[in-house]
């Protein structure tokens, strides 16, 4: 069964957000993959870069409508 237009469209939009914080993503991901043992808060930072990014560019993408 395919999805309605109404749910398909928020899940375009945060792939779209997603495609734009293609770097902080990246940096994030590397973080993760860095460590054998990782702990909550281990990339801190490197996570806050990419949700401030996305949701930077989600917002901008809602101002668009």
């Amino acid at each position: 069964m395919k999805p309605t237009r109404s749910l398909a469209r928020p899940i375009h939009k945060m792939s779209e957000a997603l495609v734009g914080c293609g770097r902080e993503a990246i940096v994030y991901g590397n973080c993760v993959n860095s460590w054998q043992d990782i702990q909550k808060g281990d990339c801190r930072r490197e996570f806050e870069q990419f949700k401030n990014c996305y949701r930077k560019v989600l917002s901008d993408m809602m101002k668009k409508k």
